[in-house]
């Protein structure tokens, strides 16, 4: 469920350009037999860490109706990430803050096999 929602409202957000992935022309340069990925940075990543996007922490309610998936449980959302790597990239996150550096509960770790619906999907906190 989660993810046919993601993947309609990622469509959407495209199309409206809501969604701005971080999509780049990476480079592979191999040094020493070592490749290393080198970024190439894109309008879009210069918009992710522009002063006006920090405005408002999209992690918190009310959160914008164009990310928003759904509740999972009392404690957590399913929100699109706005600056997507994958499409869709879908964020489970804590309803209130919690420090990142928090370990993590039995509750974060329930919210989040709600999501992992295939063995094609990549989950990781």
């Amino acid at each position: 469920m989660l993810w046919d929602i993601g993947y309609e409202k990622s469509n959407k957000g495209l199309a409206s350009g809501e969604l701005l992935p971080l999509i780049t022309n990476d480079l592979i340069i191999e040094q020493n037999g070592i490749g290393f990925i080198v970024n190439i940075e894109t309008e879009n990543m210069k918009v992710k860490h522009s002063p006006s996007v920090a405005t408002h922490d999209p992690f918190v309610s009310p959160y914008n109706p164009s990310a928003y998936i759904n509740t999972i449980g009392e404690q957590h959302v399913c929100l699109l990430n706005k600056f997507p790597i994958v499409v869709p990239h879908l964020l489970i996150c804590a309803k209130n803050y919690i420090p990142q550096t928090s370990p993590l509960v039995l509750k974060d770790f329930d919210a989040w096999v709600q999501g992992i619906t295939d063995d094609s999907v990549l989950g990781f906190f």
